[in-house]
């Protein structure tokens, strides 16, 4: 049960992860500045942190 959830899962995540990836390329810069900014106003944003996220799994899975 779990392990067919499981391959489900990560068949759809590789279908998703190149789409995120060219996302990430097309909002990488106004990203930086969206961190930048947060980060000196000492708030960040959710959707900001969960990009961070994606960056930090991303890296670990390659």
């Amino acid at each position: 049960m779990l392990r067919t959830v499981f391959s489900a899962w990560s068949r759809s995540l590789s279908e998703i992860v190149p789409w995120v990836r060219a996302m990430t390329r097309m909002f990488g810069i106004g990203l930086q500045r969206n961190l930048r900014s947060s980060l000196e106003r000492r708030r960040m944003h959710p959707g900001i942190t969960l990009w961070i996220l994606y960056g930090l799994i991303d890296s670990a899975l390659n």
